[in-house]
Formats: structure tokens, sequence, C-alpha cells
């Protein structure tokens, strides 16, 4: 509540979550979004469906973060949720070897 009181209304808050318990306590602190850190599929079912109970859904935009598969991906998907940040793009891919050798320095 303190961040969202000293931030400007241009400024978000954000916080990161890892339990359904916390994900709720954000919520009612008045946050903007919250981040549900690898939280299984029912899990974050869970948090959607207390937040909605509580009349809280609508009021945060929740993105979902940490073993996010192409396999999974549409599970998730499917749920009541606003983000899906999906690190698995970058961090399976194969690294290339690369370099580069400057030839000529040219000067004005």
């Amino acid at each position: 509540r303190i961040a969202r009181r000293k931030a400007s209304f241009m400024h978000k808050v954000e916080i990161e979550v890892s339990t359904i318990e916390d994900a709720v306590k954000a919520a009612e602190s008045g946050v903007d979004i919250i981040m549900l850190d690898n939280m299984k599929l029912e899990e974050v079912a869970t948090v959607i469906e207390e937040l909605k109970k509580r009349g809280l859904r609508k009021k945060v935009v929740i993105e979902v973060s940490g073993g996010i598969t192409p396999e999974n991906i549409l599970d998730y998907a499917k749920l009541d949720i606003d983000v899906i940040s999906c690190g698995y793009i970058t961090l399976s891919s194969r690294a290339i070897d690369m370099s580069l050798e400057v030839v000529e320095v040219i000067e004005e």
C-alpha cells in the first residue's frame, strides 16, 4: 500500500508471488499487477477463483511466469489471465558462435 501511495499515477506497482495466499494479499493491498511465479496450473486457477469471489479479479492484471513451455502454454492461456511471460524462448535456444572483425576505421 505504501508503494501505491508513493507512486505516481503514471507508474504501475507489480508484485511477484509464489503462493495463493500471497496473491490474495497482494490484490487486497491494491497493487496493479500480480505475477504468479512458478505456480502450477491448478494453483493459478485457484488464485483466479479466489480473486473473483472477493471481487478483486477485475482490479488487477494477472501475469503468469515460470515453467511455461510450448506443451502447456495453451492450458495457461485458457485461464482468465492477462499476461503470459515465457523465458523458454530464450533459455532453451541454442547458442551460436559469432565474431566481428573491424577491417577499416574511418575517421572524419
